[in-house]
């Protein structure tokens, strides 16, 4: 089964606040869900779990910490197929963004393939991911320390969600996928608005295999 996308929820960008909720509804079919969260200064507060009112086990699938900034991706396997409540449990206020998505067709059984992170001070924000397995799909969330929009997008990536904070707090994330992955290096990225500190992560998650059956030549296979 080919994975693709199924349900997206709408990115959430929040000033100053403890414990922030984002809110989706996984259909039937759904085999994970994916959660992207960026915390502007990990000074103010930090993540200190991911939890949601169906008991799903959230599962880190990669993060990092750079200059007081943390970008993290989290995935539940098989969603409670309901309307589902997700909350960032935080260790004080503080500013955040947060997206989710759910996609069918992903592996049954340890679906998580390749990660990656990257970081540095640009307009140009990039992350490149080594793909071991064709026809995977790349999730790619980004957080950076201004008030940004983002454009231009390396090919095949198509936008999930992007939001910015203004004002004394400037803030901006946006995340991403990439479905049918080649394999070898592929690069993740976006071009920012304004120059700053950014993080960035790309998580590679992997596809069912079919299970079809097929004849070459008159030879089962």
């Amino acid at each position: 089964m080919a994975i693709a996308i199924s349900v997206d929820a709408t990115l959430q960008v929040n000033r100053n606040v403890d414990d922030p909720t984002i809110s989706i509804t996984p259909v039937t079919g759904d085999t994970m869900l994916l959660l992207g969260v960026y915390i502007d200064q990990t000074g103010e507060g930090d993540i200190s779990s991911i939890s949601d009112d169906q008991g799903n086990t959230w599962v880190l699938g990669v993060t990092q910490l750079n200059a007081s900034r943390r970008c993290a991706i989290y995935y539940v396997e098989n969603p409670a197929i309901a309307s589902t409540t997700i909350t960032v449990n935080t260790t004080a206020s503080c500013d955040t963004i947060i997206d989710a998505f759910t996609i069918t067709g992903s592996k049954a059984t340890s679906p998580i393939g390749n990660n990656a992170v990257s970081n540095g001070a640009s307009t140009a924000i990039a992350t490149t991911i080594n793909v071991g397995t064709a026809n995977s799909m790349i999730v790619w969330f980004s957080g950076m320390t201004n008030n940004s929009t983002y454009g231009t997008y390396g090919s095949g990536q198509v936008e999930r969600g992007q939001g910015a904070n203004g004002g004394a707090e400037k803030f901006a994330g946006v995340m991403t996928s990439e479905l049918l992955a080649p394999t070898g290096n592929d690069t993740q990225s976006a071009t920012a608005s304004k120059s700053a500190g950014y993080v960035a992560n790309a998580l590679e998650i992997l596809e069912e295999p079919s299970t079809g059956f097929a004849y070459v030549q008159g030879v089962l296979i």
